[in-house]
């Protein structure tokens, strides 16, 4: 059994069940980011035609989001250590949905960018949050993937 700060130890009680529903909700958390990244690229010919922008413009898409992601990436641990990791995550989420509710609702190529650069903007925190959470919560081994 490995021991968890706080009391308890992971092995079958109560504590166990909060530690795999947290394991659980990080995972989903740090899935946002390469989520996004993948999901565009089978619907880029359908996009391109519809929004009239050949291959090299649709290849924007996917570099604005990588370089919003990128950057803002270096703000959401600080942030989350100076205001907590609820707001960041719960703000992260909300960013990342209206975001993505404008990319399905795009009509040209500089609102799909834009929306696609709020999509980086946001679902980094994801990913930098549930590491420090790990980090705060856990431990030695407890840390590491089994």
């Amino acid at each position: 059994m490995t021991a968890v700060p706080g009391g308890g130890a992971l092995g079958g009680g109560p504590r166990d069940r909060g530690a795999l529903g947290l394991t659980i909700l990080l995972a989903g958390l740090s899935m946002f980011g390469p989520f996004s990244i993948d999901t565009v690229f089978p619907a880029f010919p359908a996009m391109g035609a519809q929004l009239g922008a050949d291959t090299a413009a649709m290849q924007q898409v996917t570099s604005v989001y990588l370089l919003a992601f990128g950057a803002m990436s270096l703000f959401h641990g600080p942030i989350s250590d100076a205001v907590g990791r609820k707001p960041v995550i719960v703000t992260g989420i909300t960013v990342y949905v209206l975001a993505s509710v404008g990319c399905a609702l795009s009509t040209s190529l500089p609102m799909l960018i834009t929306f696609r650069a709020l999509q980086g903007l946001s679902a980094g925190g994801g990913q930098i949050v549930a590491r420090a959470v790990v980090r705060d919560r856990f431990e030695g081994r407890a840390r590491r993937p089994s």
